[in-house]
């Protein structure tokens, strides 16, 4: 699906069907904050949006995008309250810090991947158990 200019929008589903046990609103809060970061800093390219089975007990939910990536230097502030990486894009600096929170609460992990010019994936990780 195409979601702006030359931008692709792609799901990657990876696993089984399985059951998580939270707040939906809030999970889709960050799965949403996720892919509005990825379209601002994307020009071109793809955008996927996925999940994987990491252990017998935990998925991790990603959204990876091809877009300007983040400077190594700055990757580990990227969750904090009021952190913008580019004063020129829309935003306050605290949607990725309430997704840290939100994450936080439902006793999961986040965290981010990047190569500056190549990309992000920012990601998230839930207990969860399989639909069999």
């Amino acid at each position: 699906m195409k979601v702006k200019g030359n931008i692709k929008l792609l799901f990657e589903k990876q696993i089984p069907e399985c059951h998580i046990y939270t707040d939906k609103n809030r999970f889709m809060q960050v799965i949403t904050n996720f892919i509005n970061n990825a379209l601002k800093f994307t020009h071109e390219g793809t955008i996927a949006l996925g999940y994987e089975q990491i252990s017998s007990q935990k998925i991790r939910f990603y959204v990876r995008d091809t877009g300007v990536g983040i400077p190594a230097s700055k990757i580990n502030s990227v969750f904090e309250r009021f952190v913008k990486l580019n004063n020129f894009v829309q935003g306050t600096g605290l949607g990725l810090s309430i997704c840290k929170s939100i994450i936080t609460q439902m006793e999961g992990e986040i965290g981010v991947d990047s190569t500056e010019g190549a990309g992000s994936c920012f990601w998230f990780t839930l207990p969860y158990h399989t639909n069999e």
